[in-house]
């Protein structure tokens, strides 16, 4: 720029000498001279517009340096000059300076090894790799280590140029530090909730709002259902019959969508295998990857309901037996006398024509006698005589019994008895145990129908199982068996159940039931 200028200002001098030159001497003009003034006019003119040329260069210039000044000190994203031969820092921005924890002044000069910036230095070998093979690298992750030793996450841009006759490595990086701290502190508290929700013993699913289908399910959940994970996921509620009420779904969803949360919803589920489930459902309404669920937890209680109930029938057998123990021989004692009485006077002549009636009476007496009989064994503290014995023997023994019955009715009775141990038992009692099971087998069937009588021995102790092919019992009744006087025969009196529940009880056994259109498997469970 200044060889051009001295030209230019040596044209103007010429120019100026010459027009003296012409003015002192204006008569000596001739025609070549005349010339030689025109051209140097032109020359004169197309001199200025190169000056006004490169005047408007040198303020492009200035004004492009001042530009560049503005966005490289004044950028918030860090930028630094790095001489390529030794890493030297030639410039770095305020925004560099600090996001390391450096004032300029202290990284100018320095090399980017002896203030330790790179964390692992086989990053920095790879980026001068890329370099030389392509002359830039792009939007790269790195760490860097400030000066108080804090690990600097950066996103980095980074471009070979030449400056002042060097190669320099001109470089931009974004701070992801906050970014990354979030994301590591969302990866553990994935990490924590899946470990939290996969190991929780109750059952937890989260299911989607906008079309009702398993997002996730916890390990408790797919035990408790009988579903693998696989089949659950991606499925609605509906798809796999999970509520035996959809009814009560329906009200569910409209209380957690009204209030956004649900506490201890009493309901019945339905596992893979039918078995009905009884559940405290409680619920809140998540935000779970940008979408709208539901985050549900169950609360098995089907085996609370199930010793609740029995609790409550056996407080039911217990009043039933201290009042037999009570009032079973006051009522006895009168019926014995009224017997006696009808007797005599059954065969005495005038009372010939009255004996029919008198019979009946007598019988209906026996009847309610034996009523009786079956309302004293539900005593609580009735005695009983246990010893080791075996279940097996007492069931041959009385099979011949129930074969007459079976045969009596058009029925069939196998037997199937297993390898099972001694178990301690009163043998009278267990034998009125079978004979009331047996019975009401029978009468459960259509002729033809077949009654099985098994034994086995389980993980629990000796079963005694007693199944036949009637068409169940309904659950109305079911929730309610084993209640004394509880029947559905006209003739029944609705103390055999009852009496079986607390000959098990005396005998450290316990009654489970298994009922359904295709028949009822009572299994008796001795504790060995």
């Amino acid at each position: 720029m200044a060889i051009a200028k001295d030209k230019i200002f040596e044209q103007y001098v010429k120019y100026y000498n010459l027009t003296d030159t012409i003015d002192q001497n204006s008569s000596q003009l001739t025609e070549d001279k005349t010339s030689r003034i025109h051209e140097l006019e032109a020359e004169n003119i197309r001199l200025r517009l190169e000056v006004n040329k490169m005047k408007n260069t040198e303020e492009a210039l200035r004004l492009s340096e001042e530009k560049f000044y503005k966005a490289f000190h004044h950028n918030q994203t860090m930028m630094a000059f790095i001489r390529l031969k030794d890493d030297v820092y030639i410039d770095v921005n305020s925004s560099y300076a600090e996001v390391l924890g450096y004032s300029r002044e202290e990284m100018i000069g320095k090399s980017v090894l002896e203030l330790g910036v790179w964390v692992d230095l086989k990053e920095r070998q790879g980026v001068r790799k890329q370099l030389t093979e392509n002359g830039y690298v792009r939007n790269c992750e790195f760490k860097f280590r400030s000066k108080s030793g804090e690990i600097i996450h950066v996103v980095a841009t980074t471009n070979l140029l030449d400056l002042e006759g060097e190669r320099c490595i001109l470089t931009s990086l974004i701070d992801v530090t906050e970014q990354k701290r979030a994301e590591e502190a969302l990866r553990k508290s994935e990490e924590i909730f899946y470990a939290t929700f996969n190991a929780n013993p109750l059952p937890m699913c989260i299911i989607s709002i906008k079309n009702g289908t398993f997002l996730e399910v916890n390990k408790a959940l797919s035990k408790n259902s009988g579903y693998a994970r696989e089949e659950i996921i991606g499925c609605s509620i509906t798809d796999i019959n999970g509520w035996m009420d959809l009814s009560e779904r329906e009200k569910f969803r409209e209380a957690i969508d009204k209030e956004g949360f649900v506490r201890n919803y009493e309901t019945s589920l339905l596992t893979k295998s039918g078995e009905i489930l009884t559940s405290l459902i409680s619920g809140v309404s998540i935000i779970w990857n940008n979408e709208k669920c539901h985050f549900l937890i169950h609360n098995d209680i089907t085996e609370l309901r199930r010793y609740q109930h029995e609790m409550a029938r056996l407080d039911r057998l217990n009043l039933v037996g201290e009042m037999s123990a009570g009032i079973g021989h006051e009522i006895r004692n009168p019926m014995t006398t009224v017997r006696g009485f009808l007797q005599l006077l059954s065969v005495k002549d005038r009372y010939v024509q009255d004996k029919e009636y008198m019979d009946l009476m007598i019988e209906e007496l026996d009847r309610a006698n034996s009523i009786i009989t079956e309302f004293l064994s539900l005593a609580k503290n009735k005695a009983v005589e246990l010893k080791r014995q075996s279940l097996n023997h007492k069931v041959k023994t009385i099979f011949p019994l129930l074969f007459a019955d079976a045969m009596k009715q058009d029925k069939i009775i196998k037997m199937q008895l297993g390898d099972i141990p001694y178990i301690v038992i009163d043998k009278n009692e267990i034998k009125q145990l079978i004979l009331n099971l047996v019975r009401n087998g029978l009468e459960a069937m259509s002729p033809g129908g077949l009654l099985s009588i098994k034994t086995f021995k389980d993980d629990v102790g000796v079963v005694l199982a007693v199944q036949d092919q009637g068409t169940g019992i309904a659950p109305e009744v079911l929730k309610k068996i084993g209640t004394p006087f509880l029947t559905t025969k006209d003739d029944g009196t609705g103390l055999g159940l009852a009496v079986c529940y607390s000959i098990a009880r005396r005998n450290n056994a316990k009654i489970d039931i298994v009922t359904g259109s295709t028949g009822t498997t009572f299994y008796v469970r001795f504790n060995t």
